[in-house]
């Protein structure tokens, strides 16, 4: 796959359980599982985001889903970042960069002034 214009990517708030996010979410898990042992699925409750605070957005290239992250209240003011993924063949160009542009709209209409986002060592 060759580059995208940015103007190709959109992201759009989706059910953390509608069938492409399901999708996504089980080939993040996959990674997370290869690379550490783990797939952080015990991290991540679907209904941790269909809460008020919390979203769930997955990010298109045309009309492939490319990518997801979800947006869920931590403590008061601050929200955490999970499930950012990137399918491998749609990295590096600028999918991951519109899914935080939006998780970031988003948190702000919330009234967060932070947001938390814990990464693995690799």
């Amino acid at each position: 796959m060759g580059l995208v214009d940015i103007a190709e990517i959109s992201v759009t708030v989706e059910s953390p359980h509608s069938q492409v996010a399901t999708r996504l979410i089980r080939s993040l898990s996959a990674e997370l599982g290869a690379r550490y042992g783990d797939d952080g699925a015990g991290a991540f409750r679907p209904e941790d985001v269909q809460v008020p605070g919390g979203a769930f957005v997955v990010a298109w290239l045309g009309e492939r889903p490319a990518g997801c992250g979800a947006l869920r209240p931590l403590e008061r003011g601050i929200g955490e970042v999970k499930r950012m993924f990137v399918e491998k063949d749609a990295r590096r160009q600028g999918v991951a960069t519109e899914i935080l542009r939006q998780l970031e709209t988003i948190a702000v209409q919330f009234g967060y002034h932070a947001l938390r986002l814990e990464t693995g060592i690799l």
